[in-house]
């Protein structure tokens, strides 16, 4: 039986990576000496995320990570990018995700241009402390801003990292995706960062 795709970032993603990241006796094992949260920016203005997006599973996608947010923590994306995309797309942050209009949003999402996703980005954490995995979730835009560690990256540079296509080094060698903190740290629990990769690899992207 083949498994169900799922759009990077949606609910279903996020949920069902935590829930595989939570079973890895290998990230449990390599991250036994891991402190320190990596805060990730995901932005979602590139040709491939208007694909993915600009469609009604990126809609739904859209809105239920929302959902995943505290009220607070889903009104920090005001005055963002990510709040003009969702204006045009006929949601207002303000609007509890799991009482919209879906059909109207789907409508407005797939007349949507490049244009309008400029600026747009996607925060999330993860933080394996000590074997024990506390954050693995969308995040607001202030929430770690002091974490020792950043990933950053386009849409297209996270989907080939988490569908397996590039590792972390590749991308961050090639200058597609940006690691800032301590890198010595992070080569050093190689093994932790490859656990994590493995787990993304297993979950099939649309």
């Amino acid at each position: 039986m083949t498994e169900s795709a799922y759009l990077l970032g949606s609910r279903e993603w996020f949920e069902l990576a935590k829930k595989r990241l939570n079973e890895s006796e290998d990230l449990k094992a390599a991250s036994a000496d891991w402190e320190g949260t990596m805060r990730c920016l995901i932005h979602v203005e590139d040709e491939l995320a208007v694909q993915d997006y600009a469609t009604p599973d990126g809609a739904r996608a859209m809105v239920g990570m929302l959902g995943m947010l505290s009220d607070e923590e889903r009104l920090q994306y005001k005055g963002t990018g990510l709040e003009k995309l969702l204006n045009k797309a006929g949601y207002n942050l303000e609007d509890d995700p799991a009482s919209v209009n879906m059909d109207e949003i789907i409508e407005k999402i797939g007349g949507l241009t490049l244009e309008d996703f400029k600026g747009a980005t996607i925060y999330a954490s993860f933080e394996p402390h000590r074997g024990v995995l506390r954050e693995m979730d969308p995040i607001s835009p202030e929430k770690y801003k002091d974490a020792p560690f950043a990933l950053v990256g386009s849409y297209e540079s996270w989907k080939e990292l988490c569908s397996g296509r590039q590792s972390p080094i590749q991308l961050i060698m090639s200058g597609k995706m940006k690691l800032t903190g301590d890198m010595q740290y992070i080569m050093k629990r190689m093994a932790a960062v490859n656990a994590l990769m493995a787990v993304y690899k297993s979950i099939p992207l649309k």
